[in-house]
C-alpha cells in the first residue's frame, strides 16, 4: 500500500511540474506579441482596442495577440 501511495505521488508531482512547464512555454509566447508601451502611436494603438492607458494582459486579451502580419491569433 505504501508503494502505491508513493507512485501516486510520484505520477501527480510529474503532472504539476509538467503543467508548470507548459504553463511557462505557453506565456513565453506573450512579451514577443505585445506592442512596446514607448512607441510613439502607442495612443492611437490603443484607442484602436478601447483602451486609454497601457496594460499589457489587457491589451493581449483585446487585441488577440494578433500582429498585422499573422494569419492567427490566441482566443483569451
Amino acid at each position: 500500500m505504501k508503494e502505491t501511495i508513493r507512485n501516486i505521488r510520484k505520477v501527480y508531482q510529474y503532472g504539476k511540474e509538467y503543467k508548470k512547464n507548459l504553463i511557462v512555454m505557453i506565456f513565453a509566447v506573450f512579451p514577443s506579441r505585445l506592442t512596446e508601451p514607448s512607441r510613439p502611436e502607442i495612443k492611437e494603438i490603443l484607442a484602436t482596442y478601447g483602451m486609454t492607458k497601457y496594460d499589457d494582459f489587457e491589451l493581449l486579451k483585446r487585441s488577440g495577440a494578433k500582429l498585422p502580419t499573422d494569419n492567427y491569433e490566441f482566443v483569451i
